[in-house]
């Protein structure tokens, strides 16, 4: 698997946790995987994190219950679509240290989110 589909869980309103651990071939993430998830509070990337995503899709967690995430194990992100954060009124904390490969934060990346 190298690219989780759009829209692969969005609306699930019963997912609380998804770990992404031994998913080390993922490079990229569909539009709105998780948008509108709203019970969702983490996503997981596990010790050896996800080095070969390239491309964040647009509204990867629009709208979701995300409180924390961490993407600094994303060496090679290189985009990072519109809204991906969008809406997360109890996003508490967004870890993007390292992020040297980014070249494209698409707008409203985190419109609509806490602090």
């Amino acid at each position: 698997l190298t690219a989780l589909p759009t829209q692969l869980f969005a609306g699930c309103k019963a997912l609380v946790r998804v770990d992404c651990s031994g998913m080390e071939a993922l490079e990229a993430f569909g539009s709105d995987v998780f948008a509108g998830c709203t019970a969702l509070e983490e996503v997981s990337f596990g010790p050896a994190g996800l080095p070969n995503v390239h491309t964040i899709g647009a509204g990867f967690g629009r709208g979701s219950g995300l409180v924390a995430i961490d993407f600094t194990s994303f060496t090679n992100l290189r985009t990072i679509g519109s809204h991906f954060l969008a809406a997360c009124a109890r996003l508490q904390r967004a870890e993007m240290d390292g992020l040297a490969a980014l070249e494209r934060v698409d707008g409203g990346a985190f419109t609509g989110s806490s602090p």
